[in-house]
């Protein structure tokens, strides 16, 4: 038997993000896609524990934005305290306090196609296993498998 990755959006992740959020014991997780217009939300889970309501598109400036931008895990313990953020209306709109974001690699391109975000509703310290444990997730969303997952120092 063949074992064929599927994208992310290929498949339902709720089962998934549900784990992701008991795992890292946090409010909400969210997956949103990338595309050539704006960010779009495929899942989320929990969100509405903030009261929020639930996010349709993520605008440029938006923090999974700049985590697919960058290429990078974004972690911010409180995002009203943080200079870069403290102005961003959707953080105060959803409630979102505490934010984690991992970007989701494209299976065999190593492209950013979305982003994998944990968010709380109070300030949290994201310990570098969360970090992990979001990245692993990431992967294992996008389908890709361990023995390529890219390494690095630290």
């Amino acid at each position: 038997m063949t074992y064929e990755n599927q994208s992310v959006f290929d498949r339902d992740p709720m089962p998934a993000l549900q784990q992701i959020r008991q795992a890292l014991e946090c409010t909400a997780v969210f997956l949103s896609q990338a595309g050539p217009g704006p960010h779009v939300v495929a899942a989320e889970v929990g969100l509405d524990r903030l009261g929020a309501q639930p996010i349709r598109h993520l605008a440029a400036d938006s923090l999974p934005a700049m985590v697919r931008d960058m290429n990078y895990p974004m972690v911010i313990d409180n995002v009203h305290a943080h200079p870069a953020v403290a102005d961003r209306a959707l953080c105060y709109r959803q409630g979102i306090c505490g934010y984690l974001g991992v970007p989701v690699m494209r299976t065999g391109t190593g492209h950013c196609c979305g982003t994998l975000s944990a968010v709380t509703g109070r300030p949290r310290h994201w310990s570098i296993q969360d970090t992990g444990l979001l990245l692993a997730w990431a992967e294992r969303i996008a389908g890709v498998s361990g023995s390529s997952r890219r390494r690095t120092g630290g």
